[in-house]
């Protein structure tokens, strides 16, 4: 029997589901790598390659969240394409790949709820993907996130590569409160996502420590079952050794 996932009208919603993010991030990645006046992309781009030039000439603090570089630079390398073109893909499909981690967890949820999940997961996966706050300040500071939760936005390179590591770190976080032991397999899964996140840019490893701290600490005062392996070996050992 295959799984549910495999289903022809599931593999058809899914299909269409990539096609709307093909339509909307290709656009939006070539604006940035090619016509942002900021060029805050290009210049990721440029260090991948000013890595593989001179690698000692990559400043330290760019070096110290390095993935986004080091993927660039292999791209480059592989498929034979200057850094834009590298970023561009890479980016590209990190977006596409955020929206199958949404997806995924969206539709069984929806299977519960409606006739129509398929449908209703593509809805709700392009809106956790596009949703973004109101500047009601604009007029006055004329700027479009500076304090605001800027929950989508594309101002920030290495910030967008890190959506789809830090959303598959944190469904895998989770489970550090299942009533069923991880397996380790998940635990090292966990690891990797965990080191790669910091790797990409730390700031979401900095904020989950202190906010996992204290929901385990509150598990604890509620005498409820942890899974300390994963939590460990999962979660605090990569993020505190990365």
């Amino acid at each position: 029997m295959k799984p549910r996932w495999l289903s022809l009208k599931n593999i058809v919603f899914f299909s269409i589901l990539l096609g709307i993010l093909l339509a909307i991030y290709l656009p939006a990645m070539n604006t940035m790598y090619y016509s942002h006046r900021k060029q805050e992309f290009v210049s990721h781009a440029l260090f991948a390659r000013q890595f593989l030039e001179a690698r000692e000439t990559v400043l330290p603090h760019i070096m110290a969240h390095p993935l986004l570089l080091l993927n660039e630079a292999a791209v480059m390398v592989l498929l034979n394409v200057d850094a834009r073109a590298a970023g561009y893909l890479l980016l590209t499909l990190a977006y596409l790949a955020l929206g199958l981690i949404l997806y995924a967890e969206v539709l069984p949820r929806m299977r519960a709820l409606s006739k129509r999940a398929e449908l209703w997961s593509v809805g709700i996966t392009l809106v956790l993907m596009l949703v973004a706050q109101i500047p009601i300040l604009l007029p006055l500071d004329r700027e479009i996130y500076f304090g605001y939760i800027g929950i989508n936005a594309y101002n920030n390179a290495t910030m967008n590569y890190l959506k789809p590591f830090a959303m598959a770190s944190f469904l895998y976080t989770l489970k550090v409160f299942s009533i069923t032991r991880p397996s380790w397999w998940d635990t090292f899964i966990s690891a990797v996502l965990v080191v790669a996140s910091a790797l990409v840019k730390p700031n979401y490893i900095i904020c989950l420590l202190p906010a996992l701290g204290l929901w385990v600490l509150y598990k604890l005062w509620k005498r409820q079952p942890l899974q300390w392996p994963f939590l460990i070996l999962g979660i605090g050992l990569p993020a505190v050794a990365t």
